[in-house]
């Protein structure tokens, strides 16, 4: 058995550990408030994707960006890069010889981060760098906060015994992970048990700054995350993640806002968000024909969005035109301002 009496005593070690560095956390980091109040970087759910191997479309995703960005339907599904650009954002997927992620961006609510990784001869995490940058948004006709960076990219120095997310891993306490950015040096500890992970972060000072609990299981290899908790110097942060039986994420809970999908097969046919619902309809090829917008309160219809593509040989879509129709006097009637523009798509196949 993978986790003996010896390493269920490290884990009740840990527990303790955490709740007493916990309470200290709470004095330090309270210290720091000014520099920075509530802390939004976590790798645990990084590090998913990046031994996942791909990226897959979530709920909580801004829905300027399309659920099929990375979604390659016909032929060799299996890209090496995928770029897709439109007037203000770019955004790019790449895979090494190996087939294993090397770039990819990571999306958030109000922002995203840029993942870079490097790995050594073994094939292990050497380097990772985490660039976050805001979006362009939609409706924000002055381009200069396209791809804006809010800080240099954070560097994350990997030992070569780091072996999460993977047969190797025997579990309990992996490598100090080391980062470096232009706020200074941190110290990143996970921890592994058979049903959750940890992440600690520390300053130079030896400081707890903020640590977060990942109730997981694994899946093809890899750990999917059930939930996270995440504990700052000034709360408590709760995340609940929820599954389909195909691994496909169909809800996002947080205490402010849920997020949730129904899909066919890997593509999104229903999208709820906190404020409106999206139908979501595909043609036999795999291409999104059109998307309607409804207000949940009263099923009223608000926003059609209907799309023309180019495609390549093998069928996929490299080049996606997007006509809006909005809803007025009991009919749609095309509404140029309300479209979300072309979005331009460059696969280099294996």
């Amino acid at each position: 058995m993978k986790y003996n009496s010896s390493k269920r005593k490290a884990v009740i070690f840990l527990l303790l550990f955490i709740m007493s560095g916990y309470v200290f956390a709470q004095k330090t980091a309270s210290e720091k408030t000014e520099e920075k109040s509530s802390w939004d970087l976590f790798l645990i759910p990084i590090l998913e994707t990046v031994f996942k191997g791909d990226v897959e479309w979530r709920p909580d995703w801004p829905s300027d960006i399309p659920c099929d960005i990375f979604l390659i339907s016909n032929g060799n599904t299996f890209a090496q890069v995928v770029e897709i650009s439109n007037e203000k954002e770019n955004f790019v997927l790449r895979r090494n010889s190996e087939g294993r992620l090397t770039e990819f961006p990571f999306f958030q609510t109000d922002n995203y981060i840029i993942v870079k990784i490097d790995y050594n001869a073994d094939g292990m995490l050497q380097r990772m760098s985490l660039e976050t940058k805001n979006y362009a948004s939609a409706d924000d006709g002055d381009k200069k906060t396209a791809g804006k960076s809010e800080d240099k990219p954070m560097i994350f120095d990997f030992q070569p015994e780091f072996f999460p997310y993977s047969e190797f891993s025997l579990g309990g306490a992996f490598p100090v992970i080391t980062v470096t950015s232009d706020d200074g040096q941190y110290f990143v500890y996970l921890f592994e048990s058979p049903l959750f992970l940890t992440e600690t972060w520390y300053d130079d000072k030896g400081n707890i700054l903020v640590y977060s609990m990942a109730d997981t299981y694994v899946i093809n290899s890899a750990w999917r995350i059930n939930s996270l908790q995440i504990h700052n110097a000034d709360d408590i942060q709760f995340v609940d993640y929820f599954y389909d039986t195909s691994g496909n994420i169909t809800e996002i809970r947080l205490e402010d806002s849920v997020f949730s999908a129904l899909y066919a097969n890997k593509s999104p046919i229903y999208w709820r968000l906190s404020d409106l619902y999206n139908e979501l309809h595909w043609d036999t090829q795999g291409l999104l024909t059109y998307i309607r917008v409804y207000e949940p309160e009263e099923n009223k219809l608000i926003t059609e969005y209907r799309y023309e593509y180019e495609n390549d040989n093998f069928g996929n879509w490299v080049k996606r035109s997007e006509t809006a129709f909005i809803f007025q006097y009991g009919l749609l009637a095309a509404n140029p301002p309300s479209g979300r523009g072309t979005w331009n798509r460059r696969i280099v196949y294996f």
